[in-house]
């Protein structure tokens, strides 16, 4: 009698195609992020913004904390969504510093969050205080946004 191997049923070229896309849907899903960690950053950098407003900025106005409640979430989802739709992996790369690991993806959501809450203040609830206030505001803003996507999402 002769003794075949059993050959297993995972081996050969199907399985190698089966752990390619396997990998790439897992450094996909681990880049990329979908609409619940959008979502989810978003309402983080929005209570971390609301948290420091009136601690560091010491604004306590009702109209300015929601408006940059807004805005601090209405950027980094623009920016994510930009992202997700043209597919731009490249953006999700860390730097290799490990106590401050940001990526140009955390740079785009703090672009767009101080643009965001620069637009809405500056055209809403703060048009008539001074620019450097204003942009004091935004910076804060950002920095929220900035922090939760580089260590919280």
């Amino acid at each position: 009698m002769r003794h075949t191997a059993r050959r297993d049923p995972r081996s050969g070229p199907a399985a190698a195609r089966d752990v390619s896309r396997w990998r790439w849907r897992q450094r996909r899903s681990l880049r990329s992020p979908n609409i619940e960690r959008c979502a989810y950053g978003a309402a983080l950098s929005t209570v971390l913004a609301i948290l420091l407003f009136p601690t560091l900025a010491r604004e306590r106005r009702p109209a300015v904390l929601v408006s940059v409640a807004l805005a601090t979430a209405a950027g980094p989802v623009a920016w994510n969504a930009i992202l997700r739709a043209t597919r731009a992996d490249q953006f999700f790369t860390d730097a290799p510093i490990p106590v401050f690991p940001i990526s140009w993806q955390d740079t785009g959501s703090l672009v767009f969050a101080v643009a965001t809450v620069a637009l809405v203040l500056g055209l809403g609830a703060l048009r008539a205080d001074t620019g450097h206030r204003v942009g004091m505001l935004c910076a804060l803003g950002g920095i929220s946004a900035l922090l939760v996507d580089i260590y919280l999402y």
